[in-house]
């Protein structure tokens, strides 16, 4: 939208979201959208902010994951 309040993936599976995916290059700040977007999901959502150029993988007490690009991406199964 026109602030700028985006989350860049919704992973559906059966018809459920399952997972809100944002992307960064270099930014290891954990991105507001998640909260925002977070009142209209599933509590149960995976909160995932992959990042090409993340020094240390971290946590949070809300749910997201802050994930090495590289390794997120090789981890997935097909």
């Amino acid at each position: 939208n026109k602030l700028k309040q985006e989350i860049d993936f919704l992973i559906v599976h059966q018809n459920r979201p399952i997972m809100t995916l944002e992307v960064k290059w270099g930014d290891d700040a954990p991105s507001k959208n998640f909260d925002l977007f977070g009142t209209f999901l599933p509590k149960d959502i995976k909160k995932i902010q992959i990042v090409k150029d993340l020094k240390k993988e971290k946590s949070y007490p809300n749910g997201l994951a802050l994930k090495k690009a590289g390794s997120w991406l090789a981890s997935l199964d097909f």
